[in-house]
């Protein structure tokens, strides 16, 4: 859903010329490689032009401040908390105020594939 999201916004003329970048974050080096073969299948299927940028760290904030906070729309994924999780407010709080730009939080439901 974000890649189509972002890719529908790329169709109006004041955002034609901007680029998309797909980032993963992931624990260590060793994942790398299978990532990357994800997100390339991702754009492929989707069918979207996009660049992909791999961050190995183990702390999403940092993570998040290095590569986004100069975007200008970010796209974050989430998973519906359990009711009364104050914490998971407090964390994507956090996240907006790292970012100059826009905050989208999509909710993701993980492991769904495109059908094409």
């Amino acid at each position: 859903l974000m890649v189509l999201l972002a890719h529908l916004l790329t169709q109006n003329p004041v955002w034609r010329n901007r680029e998309i970048r797909l980032i993963r974050m992931i624990a260590n080096e060793a994942g790398r490689e299978e990532v990357h073969k994800h997100l390339e299948l991702l754009a492929k299927e989707a069918r979207i032009k996009a660049s992909y940028h791999i961050i190995v760290s183990d702390c999403f904030k940092e993570a998040l401040q290095s590569t986004s906070s100069q975007s200008a729309i970010t796209f974050l994924g989430f998973e519906v908390p359990e009711e009364d999780d104050s914490e998971f407010y407090d964390h994507y709080t956090e996240y907006v105020k790292i970012i100059d730009g826009n905050v989208f939080f999509v909710n993701s439901a993980g492991g769904m594939e495109l059908v094409i």
